[in-house]
C-alpha cells in the first residue's frame, strides 16, 4: 500500500470489504451479485446455494418468499433484495476477520486487529472505542480511521464481544490519528 493511500484514508483490502458491507446491508451480509433476468437469478442462486443440488421447489420457494433458510456453519439465509442476492453470515464469522485483540495502554480500551492485506501481520483494526475501521501500524501503534460502522454493525460487534471470550494478544500505546474521512 502506498503512503498516499494511507494519508487519504482510502479503503483497500479487508477494510474496503467491511466498508462496502456496512454501507450496504451490514458486515454479516455478502452480496453475491445482481441479476437482470431469470437466467442470471438462477446462476447467482446456484452460486450462493451451499448444497450440491438446487431443485425447482427451492427456486419456487425462493421466488415466493424472497429468502431461503440455509443450515450451514457459515450461512443461515440467502435473500433477494431489489435485484440482488445476498448471503447472511452467522454473527460468529466476524471472528475470521478479526484475529487479534489489542489492548490500548493509553485509554484502557481495545481494538480488534486483523490482516487487511492478507499478510501475516496486523495492519487493520476495528476501534472498539470509536467503532471505526481503519489502518493499524503494528510497528508504532498508530491507528488511522477510514470509516464509521453503521449502527446495526456496532450492535453486532457489541453482542459478539459480550458473547465470546477473547484474550489480549498484544498491548500498544495506540496513537489515534485524528483524520477526517468520508463515509
Amino acid at each position: 500500500m502506498n503512503t498516499q493511500t494511507l494519508l487519504n484514508n482510502v479503503a483497500t483490502g479487508t477494510i474496503k470489504v467491511l466498508q462496502d458491507r456496512t454501507q450496504d446491508m451490514g458486515i454479516n451480509w455478502n452480496k453475491v451479485g445482481e441479476f437482470n433476468n431469470f437466467d442470471e437469478l438462477i446462476g447467482l442462486l446456484v452460486e450462493a446455494y451451499p448444497f450440491e443440488e438446487l431443485d425447482w421447489d427451492d427456486v419456487f420457494d425462493f421466488l415466493n418468499q424472497e429468502y431461503i433458510e440455509v443450515d450451514t456453519d457459515d450461512i443461515d439465509e440467502i435473500q433477494i433484495v431489489d435485484n440482488a442476492i445476498y448471503e447472511h453470515y452467522r454473527d460468529i464469522t466476524m471472528l475470521e476477520y478479526c484475529e487479534n485483540l489489542i489492548y490500548d495502554k493509553t485509554t484502557g480500551n481495545y481494538l480488534w486487529g486483523f490482516s487487511n492485506t492478507g499478510w501475516l501481520r496486523i495492519d487493520g483494526a476495528i476501534d472498539l472505542e470509536t467503532m471505526t475501521v481503519g489502518y493499524f501500524n503494528s510497528n508504532n501503534g498508530e491507528y488511522r480511521p477510514v470509516f464509521s460502522l453503521d449502527d446495526y454493525d456496532v450492535d453486532l460487534i457489541d453482542n459478539l464481544m459480550n458473547d465470546c471470550e477473547l484474550s489480549v494478544d498484544c498491548k500498544y500505546e495506540v496513537n489515534r490519528v485524528n483524520c477526517y474521512w468520508r463515509d
